[in-house]
């Protein structure tokens, strides 16, 4: 309500970390899950980053080691796995690399339970590390639905159980970057207008330019205490 008021717009972020023995779906950490005895139907894990530089630079050190252990794992325990990436920030040859490394892996493991790979475009929250790479952002880095659906026909030569999520559009990642990082009401009703009317449909060159003109990228990168629920400015983010 004081958000309402106040024209603001509210986000609430939970990062779940599942681990119920009787629920039927858990979310981990895939490293953890790779030691850790489960029972249960649904494994979902963040993989995010195609290259293992990349995973260890923004917060998830996982191996392609680590990605065929936990193939492995969940065929012996009869496990599907729910894996999600963000596409956007790694070069588009870098995934296409990661699905060939995904089809040898299911070559050299069969696997019989579904496997569900979601790949949605990166959006520069500002209490995101890759908040301070904001400027960088390359359109032509971001993948589209015909990457994915390419991607779904190569990896279903290799499993039949193999689904592919399909990422936002680029205009929808700038639309939702605008509305989250807007400090104005004019920022944030130029931003919502653009998600909620079909007719203002923007060019790639356009949604990048206008996230540069309206200023949003100019936010201030916050920093959470989740023990006090503070929230403070990082200065120079």
């Amino acid at each position: 309500q004081m958000c309402k008021r106040r024209g603001l717009h509210l986000m609430v972020a939970s990062n779940e970390y599942e681990n119920d023995p009787g629920s039927p779906t858990f979310d981990m950490l895939l490293r953890d899950y790779v030691s850790t005895p489960v029972k249960a139907n649904v494994v979902r894990c963040g993989v995010e980053f195609s290259t293992e530089e990349s995973r260890k630079r923004n917060g998830k050190p996982m191996s392609d080691n680590d990605l065929f252990h936990a193939l492995q794992k969940a065929e012996r325990e009869g496990v599907s796995l729910r894996l999600f990436h963000i596409t956007g920030w790694d070069e588009r040859e870098d995934w296409e690399r990661y699905v060939s490394m995904w089809c040898d892996m299911l070559d050299r493991q069969p696997y019989h339970r579904l496997l569900n790979l979601g790949f949605n475009n990166l959006q520069y929250q500002n209490y995101t590390p890759l908040y301070r790479e904001r400027r960088g952002i390359d359109p032509s880095r971001y993948i589209t639905h015909r990457d994915t659906r390419r991607w779904y026909d190569e990896l279903r030569q290799h499993a039949k159980s193999v689904l592919i999520g399909a990422p936002s559009t680029f205009q929808h990642v700038c639309c939702r970057m605008g509305v989250e990082l807007s400090r104005t009401r004019e920022q944030s009703e130029f931003w919502q207008s653009m998600m909620v009317d079909p007719n203002k449909k923007l060019t790639v060159d356009a949604a990048y330019s206008a996230l540069m003109d309206t200023g949003v990228l100019d936010t201030p990168m916050l920093k959470v205490n989740h023990k006090t629920g503070q929230i403070n400015v990082i200065e120079g983010a």
